[in-house]
């Protein structure tokens, strides 16, 4: 148990301080000219402008375990929670007991509210396709190690709690769903057993702590989903040839030291059957945001630059939000 303590508590240290290979020191840097994007980015694209959202308590889709545990407003709450963390949103309405099911209309959401839909762009809500809360027991049993030692083991009991279902993002007013996120994850205790008979039947409050993982896990999706345009504006490279590059956004933004990101350029895609240009955006490369993090902006030290591809002033970013790993580390770490 030892031995697996100790690792465990190694494999958090390793992730602490993933971050520590992002410091710089900006006075060895020094600027270098960029060539200019075809498709600058306007004054108004460049604001920041909060996106605001109403969210919704989720759909119990009737499952009886569901309603008794109140996971709908618990997986609401918890989405609310981590979309705060962003900094990008305007919550403009919470979590309220009324729920939505697909076919509410968008004239309906006003009075079922009671908010102006008018200052909303977006409506985040979910459903539930699973709640579980079983049991099992373990019988006593005992090993002999290498030195002769008897060791017994107690009969234990294993309880074990799941949500299963999609977070859904629409926009307003029309209510057209733009994006569907699932979310399925477990939670699981043991206590010593005095009798295989004796057991608790009911537990929502694991099963509420199953509802909480599920979105942590499954965060990554609505974080990406909202996260800040960071448009490149310079760049400096120090004797080593890193590179870094200043880009609009910062703290008040959602951007931390250590937060990996994604580097975007647009490009003109010109369709000969059609005679039609269009605009695609393609990832160019990957960075991680430094440790010089100011209020709207922050310098990014350049990771990876795809083969070809070369950064142009007016090229974005955004911040790659990944699965919460190190709660999951902790989480582990906690149950030794």
């Amino acid at each position: 148990m030892f031995e697996v303590r100790k690792n465990s508590l190694v494999l958090l240290s390793v992730v602490l301080f993933t971050g520590c290979g992002s410091s710089i020191k900006l006075a060895e840097f020094k600027k270098v000219s960029m060539p200019k994007s075809k498709f600058m980015p306007s004054q108004a694209e460049m604001q920041h402008k909060k996106s605001g959202v109403i969210v919704v308590k989720f759909d119990e889709n009737e499952i009886a375990l569901a309603k008794q545990a109140k996971l709908g407003n618990t997986l609401a709450t918890q989405v609310d929670t981590e979309l705060s963390k962003t900094k990008m949103v305007n919550i403009i309405k919470r979590v309220k007991n009324t729920s939505l099911t697909d076919e509410i209309k968008a004239s309906e959401i006003a009075s079922k509210l009671g908010v102006d839909v008018g200052s909303a762009q977006y409506l985040i809500t979910g459903k539930i396709s699973n709640a579980s809360y079983t049991h099992s027991f373990t019988e006593a049993s005992s090993y002999q190690d290498k030195k002769g030692r008897i060791h017994r083991i107690p009969a234990s009991h294993k309880y074990k709690g799941c949500s299963v279902g999609n977070i859904k993002i629409y926009g307003l007013p029309t209510l057209n769903m733009v994006q569907s996120i699932p979310f399925n994850n477990c939670r699981t205790k043991s206590e010593d057993a005095r009798s295989s008979t004796t057991f608790t039947k009911r537990d929502d409050a694991l099963v509420r702590k199953s509802a909480v993982a599920a979105i942590n896990s499954s965060s990554k999706g609505f974080k990406n989903f909202f996260a800040a345009k960071g448009y490149i504006f310079e760049k400096r490279t120090n004797k080593d040839e890193d590179s870094i590059v200043k880009v609009t956004i910062g703290s008040k933004t959602g951007a931390k030291k250590g937060e990996d990101i994604n580097f975007y350029t647009k490009r003109a895609s010109y369709n000969e059957l059609t005679g039609k240009t269009t605009i695609e955006i393609a990832k160019v490369g990957t960075g991680v945001i430094t440790n010089e993090v100011y209020k709207n902006e922050c310098w990014i030290k350049i990771k990876e630059i795809n083969e070809g591809e070369k950064l142009k002033l007016g090229d974005f970013t955004k911040i790659k939000y990944a699965t919460g790993t190190l709660t999951s580390i902790v989480d582990a770490v906690s149950s030794f």
